[in-house]
């Protein structure tokens, strides 16, 4: 039964607010105005394959202007269809362009162009982009878009990071290696037993997910199971050939309540020639000191993490705003700045707000930081066959993040148990004799334990 419905733009009888209606935090207030939507058609026709999934997509466009019809029904010349962005597809013939604005992001190199010169439309088909395909998507992966002056990160959405519950370091080694695993596509997983036979966008996107791994189980602790489980960073140093190209330091591992995930709440700070002779003693001393860990990136890695950096600081961006004078412009934003090694991805206007959470051993570059929520990436179930159906028939969860470069990632069981006093996280805990549950690492732990496991070791009995 509907009751009443009205536009998302009635500023009149909709508000948007900030908080729940009688938040004793602060009045309630009207968020700015939503962003227009891309100038897409209000119905594109669709064709569906035979198990009802969507596969094509068509839009048709009618030429009105006079000279550019009678220049498209002027035989010699030729109309060309090139794919210039994930969701565009730009018709040229003549001197006349125009771009058709699809909804979703589309593979260009297998289109189908139907031309109707005496009638002056043309009509374009186009699949959708393949998650691991060349085209669509990974033409831009994680784009910041305008709309009405307005900033947004397509894709991933904006939350408060603030509100987000942290997650007990006890509860993330329990369960995140196993988590991270879950969100390998049947294809991801594949390719990691056999790297030779994938394509560049699916080895790229890959290994950009055992980095994001890499950097949450070693906040955790869980990083390098080879050498010492319990060492923790909050302090990374991602480099492509041994030179660094941007920091990161974490703060918390939180919940992701709007999409059901994890998400490591950081900041990170873009290396330039000019940063690093600023930086130069506090990074002299994080390396001194082994505070900092290595993350190797591939050349191709280190143009996605770029492209990615500015979409991570849209989506947790709520104290501060863009300025006038903002490097990516105001009328057709330039996002992000550059990918090229050493040069600053983002813009400034972010720098040294919101940073109260930089760790106290790095406050020396609170100046230089902007403050960011970096996702566990998921693969797309509706456009995938997940790794978790394999997972269930085999009832074994893979581990989430493999060996790349010799020294800086390790694989890590998943899964792997922690003591319920100390948080160790060990293969050879004991259990606990009264409720079987509770693991610890010693008699001592558990004696040092007891008093706050005694109420739920009871329960545990009586049931």
């Amino acid at each position: 039964m509907r009751v009443y419905d009205t536009s998302i733009t009635d500023r009149q009888n909709l508000h948007l607010l900030r908080t729940l209606p009688g938040d004793a935090e602060g009045p309630a207030s009207v968020l700015q105005e939503p962003p227009q939507q891309l100038e897409c058609p209000k119905t594109i026709p669709l064709a569906l394959c035979r198990d009802q999934s969507l596969d094509r997509l068509t839009i048709r466009t009618k030429f009105t202007d006079e000279l550019e019809s009678r220049d498209l029904q002027n035989q010699k010349l030729k109309v060309k269809i090139v794919q210039e962005g994930p969701c565009a597809m730009r018709i040229t013939f003549g001197t006349h362009s125009q771009v058709l604005a699809f909804p979703f992001p589309v593979d260009g190199a297998y289109s189908k162009t139907t031309i109707v010169r005496r009638k002056s439309w043309i009509e374009v088909t186009v699949p959708l982009s393949s998650p691991i395909g060349s085209h669509g998507y990974n033409m831009r992966p994680f784009p910041v878009i305008s709309a009405g002056g307005y900033l947004n990160c397509w894709g991933l959405g904006r939350f408060n990071l603030a509100k987000q519950p942290i997650l007990p370091l006890s509860t993330a080694r329990r369960y995140l290696s196993g988590f991270l695993g879950m969100t390998l596509s049947e294809a991801e997983h594949k390719t990691r037993q056999n790297p030779s036979a994938v394509t560049d966008s699916t080895r790229v996107l890959l290994e950009l997910k055992e980095s994001l791994a890499a950097i949450m189980l070693s906040f955790i602790g869980q990083g390098n199971k080879a050498k010492d489980v319990t060492r923790r960073y909050s302090a990374f140093r991602l480099a492509k050939d041994n030179d660094s190209d941007l920091l990161i330091f974490a703060n918390s591992l939180r919940h992701d309540r709007d999409s059901g995930s994890v998400c490591l709440d950081a900041y990170v700070v873009p290396l330039t020639d000019k940063r690093i002779r600023h930086l130069a003693n506090a990074l002299r001393r994080a390396v001194s000191e082994q505070h900092l860990m290595s993350i190797r990136l591939s050349e191709d890695e280190s143009v996605v993490w770029k492209r990615l950096i500015p979409a991570l600081i849209e989506r947790c961006r709520l104290r501060w705003s863009h300025g006038r004078n903002c490097e990516y412009g105001s009328l057709e934003p330039v996002c992000p700045l550059s990918v090229l090694h050493g040069e600053m991805p983002i813009c400034t206007c972010g720098e040294g707000q919101d940073v109260d959470g930089v760790p106290p051993e790095y406050a020396g570059f609170r100046n230089f930081a902007t403050r960011i929520a970096i996702p566990a990436l998921s693969a797309v179930p509706f456009r995938e066959t997940m790794i978790f159906d394999s997972v269930l028939q085999s009832a074994e969860i893979p581990s989430s993040s493999i060996e790349r470069h010799p020294g800086t990632l390790h694989g890590t069981g998943a899964g792997m148990a922690s003591c319920d006093h100390c948080d160790a996280s060990r293969n050879d805990l004991k259990a606990c004799a009264g409720c079987g549950r509770a693991k610890y690492c010693d008699k001592d732990c558990q004696r040092k334990g007891w008093k706050h496991h005694k109420g739920n070791c009871n329960r545990e009995i009586s049931r």
